[in-house]
């Protein structure tokens, strides 16, 4: 129940774009309920996204490089509630994707995105996009277009449901990239 109270707390902090007692309430929170993947979730969130997006829009800091110091603590941050968070709850997908999430949007490194989608994707009921978006991670990674176009394909050969546009898209490139026989292409959609 305190950590339901904190939660709410947290929240109000947010709305008033306290960056300091956000993650102080979270790190309590958390510290209360470690199996609570919501609250870790939520904490990253807040950290690597709203609050690195406040910093790097602070009027009151002229100088663009401290914004930028401060943009990457605060992804260091979400970083950290989301390891801390996996070490508490490793069965869950939900916080392997959101770590995925962060490699890709806010560190701009597909492999580890792709990694951590493969992670969610070896999660017991994880959703099975998490799988292809593995795969379309790789996808966008110099040197491992042939690992990224095998599972592509494999995920296209499982038949209809898996044909979505994104995943024909990353194919087509691929085939082009890596010289694939005419023949042996997925064929015009």
């Amino acid at each position: 129940m305190l950590a339901d109270f904190l939660f709410i707390q947290a929240h109000v902090a947010w709305e008033r774009t306290e960056w300091g007692p956000v993650l102080l309430l979270f790190r309590q929170i958390t510290a209360l309920q470690p199996h609570v993947t919501l609250f870790w979730d939520m904490a990253a969130w807040h950290m690597a996204w709203n609050a690195s997006a406040a910093t790097m829009n602070d009027p009151s800091q002229r100088r663009l490089a401290l914004r930028v110091k401060a943009q990457r603590e605060y992804f260091a941050i979400g970083k950290d509630f989301l390891e801390r968070g996996i070490r508490n709850n490793p069965d869950n997908p939900k916080l392997y994707e959101s770590m995925a999430r962060l490699y890709r949007e806010k560190y701009d490194d597909h492999a580890r995105a792709g990694e951590f989608f493969r992670k969610a994707a070896d999660c017991p009921g994880a959703p099975s996009y998490d799988k292809r978006f593995s795969a379309y991670e790789l996808s966008y990674c110099q040197g491992w277009e042939r690992q990224a176009y095998l599972q592509l394909r494999r995920l296209y050969d499982e038949g209809e449901r898996e044909r979505l546009p994104t995943l024909i898209k990353r194919l087509k490139y691929l085939e082009a990239k890596l010289n694939i026989p005419t023949d042996q292409r997925i064929p015009e959609h």
